[in-house]
């Protein structure tokens, strides 16, 4: 999924805010999950890893997310996996995180 970097995205430092890659995952599950659970699922834990920074010049960021499993308690409720893959002028090509082994 295709994601445009917007004008409010972007800090005073002139990268995308770290808040924001939760807007971009929540964008994401959406797609994801949307299809399969509809409005029923709730994010109850994220956990990044911030490699590169995103700048405006770079226009779009690309997500890609595979569901792990489906479960049917909290405990082991939905998990997706997300990656951002970025190209462009400030990106040293990013690359998608590897599978949990």
């Amino acid at each position: 999924m295709r994601i445009p970097i917007r004008w409010r995205d972007i800090d005073a430092l002139g990268h995308v805010n770290n808040a924001v890659y939760l807007t971009y995952l929540e964008e994401l599950l959406a797609v994801v999950l949307g299809p399969i659970l509809g409005d029923d699922y709730v994010t109850a834990r994220v956990e990044m890893d911030f490699r590169n920074e995103i700048r405006l010049g770079e226009k779009e960021v690309t997500g890609i997310a595979s569901i792990e499993r489906i479960g049917t308690s909290k405990r082991h409720g939905s998990a997706p996996i997300a990656s951002w893959l970025t190209r462009g002028p400030h990106s040293n090509g990013s690359v998608p995180r590897p599978p949990r082994s």
